[in-house]
């Protein structure tokens, strides 16, 4: 049986002691912190006992979420922190740093922080990620607040435009369990007070509209799912299940070595169907692309 671990990216809180001061905020001092959250995160993924790697965790949110507070560490890029991945606005504007505990059984925990700073000397907001997967009863049509996140490790953003709203695509992977994986796309845009919102219903497979998608697959699989500039479409592998008696049983469900993608289009993330990836600069037909259900998706 595969055991999931902590994904390593390359691509309310506990109050704890924590000697990092947001008066200290040199460029030297966001190093040092850094660092220090780097070896905790090494800690964290060695596994060590449960109740240990709980209290490094808290440690780990304590320590990031002074750093993120702190107004010079905005422009600070990060570079080398350690098992957290980080996904940075096109605009500037925001970012997203996302890491995952593994839970007894096979599970997984997300957490993350949403640090914000709309104008170049403006300040700086941090907003906690709060995972809410096991209490979200469809993520799928729902928008969420940071308070009740869908959690994701994301690993890519695309930002476009409809209207006055600026709509950010994520997409990002979730381990769930020992049986299956996830990778999900979803969208973070700001109200008029400058609120953050997860989900928005403009993903159209031609027959509905979803705030956000999910894709469940078998946890021995992967699957492939990233925008791509020369076609300007987020592209991600079909799956399948690997034999009919397995439909809508995920843990069966894997690549079939066909393409499905979202372009953007009219103000909507619209689904093209069965993608020739042989030659991805090819331009899309002009006619109306097939389009089906999400075959591969809980509603």
């Amino acid at each position: 049986m595969c055991k999931r671990v902590l994904c390593l990216f390359v691509l309310g809180i506990s109050l704890v002691s924590c000697p990092f001061s947001t008066a200290a905020t040199t460029v030297n001092s966001v190093r040092e912190e850094e660092v220090a959250i780097s070896q905790l995160m090494k800690q964290i993924a060695a596994r060590p006992e449960f109740g240990e790697m709980t209290r490094l965790n808290t440690e780990v949110i304590a320590r990031l979420k002074t750093l993120l507070h702190s107004p010079n560490s905005y422009d600070y890029p990060f570079d080398s922190l350690l098992h957290i991945g980080k996904v940075v606005s096109p605009d500037g504007n925001w970012r997203i740093f996302t890491w995952n505990n593994p839970l007894p059984g096979g599970f997984q925990k997300m957490f993350g922080f949403l640090q914000v700073r709309m104008e170049n000397e403006g300040p700086v907001v941090v907003y906690d990620l709060i995972d809410s997967r096991s209490k979200i009863p469809t993520p799928m049509t729902q928008v969420l607040t940071p308070q009740q996140w869908y959690g994701a490790l994301y690993y890519q953003t695309v930002k476009k435009k409809a209207g006055k709203v600026i709509y950010y695509a994520l997409i990002g992977v979730d381990l769930n369990d020992l049986f299956t994986s996830k990778r999900v796309i979803d969208i973070l845009y700001f109200d008029e007070q400058g609120n953050p919102h997860f989900g928005a219903p403009i993903f159209d497979n031609g027959k509905r509209l979803f705030s956000r998608v999910i894709f469940e697959y078998s946890a021995k699989a992967t699957m492939m799912m990233r925008y791509m500039d020369e076609s300007d479409m987020i592209i991600f592998d079909h799956l399948s299940p690997s034999e009919p008696q397995y439909v809508n049983d995920f843990r069966f469900y894997g690549p079939d070595f066909s393409y499905d993608g979202f372009k953007f289009e009219k103000g909507k993330w619209l689904l093209h169907s069965d993608l020739d990836m042989r030659n991805p600069k090819r331009p899309l037909p002009k006619n109306k692309p097939v389009v089906k259900v999400f075959d591969s998706i809980k509603p």
